[in-house]
């Protein structure tokens, strides 16, 4: 795969060296040439984005990898409607989620992302770096920093409108209570007028 990689860009008769890294989650390969070959001659190197995307797809195809898309710039205009799956940003989308849901504060929240191994970039908006040192927008993610204060805010509210309505529930069971209580005080009285009344009647009754 370095060697097709080294005949791609035209650097096979040069200096270089492949290294296969497997202490990640995800295995890779770093390449690296010298561009001045032995004949004193340099090679291009414009477009070289574009050529390694032509080059990864060839490779996909040739040691049956996942094949993925290219990125969107370099994609026909019927290619770029493809939804694309991107692992990294879903797991920072999540990672997001969970923080914001465990959080009542911006500083909470901060201090659980970092937690989880991010570097927060906050100026006009949010930015997160991850371990990998990849820079994603939170607007890329559907987290701008005016979203994530306003659930923060939505959060609080929530939770103060709940205390209150918590709060309002307990003093109208109290006064409930209270009003049973009061209920079952009168019930001994008449009870009592009740017998005396029957009593009377009784009375009244064998006189008759």
């Amino acid at each position: 795969m370095i060697e097709d990689c080294a005949k791609q860009f035209g650097f096979e008769k040069n200096q270089y060296i492949g290294i296969h890294h497997i202490d990640t989650d995800h295995q890779h390969i770093h390449i690296v040439a010298n561009r001045v070959g032995f004949d004193g001659k340099t090679v291009k190197d414009s477009h070289n984005y574009q050529k390694i995307a032509s080059y990864c797809r060839k490779m996909e195809l040739k040691y049956e990898l996942k094949q993925v898309l290219s990125p969107r710039r370099f994609l026909s205009k019927e290619l770029r409607q493809i939804p694309r799956y991107d692992a990294r940003k879903e797991q920072l989308k999540g990672d997001i989620k969970e923080c914001l849901t465990a959080s009542k504060s911006y500083n909470e929240f901060e201090n659980k992302m970092k937690q989880k191994g991010y570097e927060l970039i906050k100026a006009r908006g949010i930015a997160f770096r991850d371990k990998q040192k990849v820079y994603t927008k939170g607007s890329e993610v559907g987290f701008s920093l005016q979203t994530i204060e306003k659930i923060l805010v939505f959060k609080a509210e929530l939770k103060q409108t709940f205390s209150e309505q918590k709060e309002q529930q307990k003093q109208e069971n109290t006064k409930e209570e209270n009003r049973r209580e009061k209920s079952i005080s009168l019930l001994p009285k008449s009870n009592k007028l009740f017998k005396c009344v029957v009593s009377h009647l009784s009375v009244v009754d064998k006189e008759c």
